[in-house]
């Protein structure tokens, strides 16, 4: 598998953000994680990049952990964040320079890949301009454009046109073998999009399968239906929803 997790554990003081996790991902997979906020799903991805230290368990990414050879996994990996962490002071074409001398590629090569990343994310005319100019959909774009792979709500704040480049581009990567690991809370997207799904909720893996086959088999004790049905049943049972009195 590329991505192989064993009973990985994350603790905050008493908070527990993930508990005895595992989970695989074979190459050319989209998975999709999804959950509630504060589910444990950032803080799994993190883990998965190498930006967090677990307080148990093992990460192997290309069947190797971060301690056995580190540099070569980030080598072979790119994390975008909900949050683009962009350098301000950078337009976007620099942007894209220093992500791909970080990675040892050729400048000439750099330079054709730019070209072609900043079309197809329809940020040509913004490639002079400093991020700090930019709109929170741009700066995605951007940080879409610099590293793909690991991705952490990768649609949010991208306009609808954005969003199906995106897919177009993440089909296209997990059909050249690389596999893609994705949170998102828009459901009727990663069921559309994702091979396979995990649902998470404070901090465990409940429920794991490609979409069809957890659409058919519903929860436990429930007849199939929709995947919100699903994750309704999943991470908030009926009788613990909460509503308004007068509604």
């Amino acid at each position: 598998p590329t991505v192989e997790l064993e009973d990985l554990t994350k603790r905050y003081r008493s908070t527990v953000a993930v508990r005895s996790l595992s989970l695989r991902v074979e190459p050319g997979a989209i998975l999709g994680l999804v959950g509630p906020n504060g589910a444990g799903k950032t803080t799994l991805l993190n883990m998965m990049a190498g930006l967090l230290e677990p307080s148990e368990g093992t990460v192997r990414l290309f069947g190797r952990t971060y301690a056995e050879a580190g540099n070569d996994i980030r080598a072979q990996t790119g994390v975008m964040r909900d949050d683009p962490g962009l350098y301000e002071s950078l337009t976007g074409s620099e942007h894209l320079s220093f992500t791909g001398s970080a990675y040892g590629l050729d400048p000439a090569e750099v330079a054709e890949r730019s070209r072609e990343v900043l079309a197809f994310m329809d940020l040509e005319q913004a490639a002079g301009e400093t991020a700090e100019t930019y709109s929170a959909g741009m700066r995605k774009k951007l940080a879409l454009a610099c590293i793909l792979v690991l991705l952490d709500e990768p649609f949010a704040t991208l306009d609808p046109e954005a969003a199906l480049r995106v897919e177009e581009l993440l089909r296209r990567l997990s059909a050249g073998g690389a596999t893609v690991v994705l949170s998102s809370h828009v459901l009727d997207r990663v069921d559309r999009l994702c091979s396979e799904l995990a649902f998470i909720n404070k901090g465990e893996l409940i429920l794991r399968g490609p979409p069809d086959e957890l659409r058919a088999r519903g929860a436990e004790g429930k007849e199939a239906g929709s995947l919100e049905e699903l994750y309704m049943d999943l991470v908030a049972p009926e009788g613990e929803r909460r509503g308004l009195s007068w509604l």
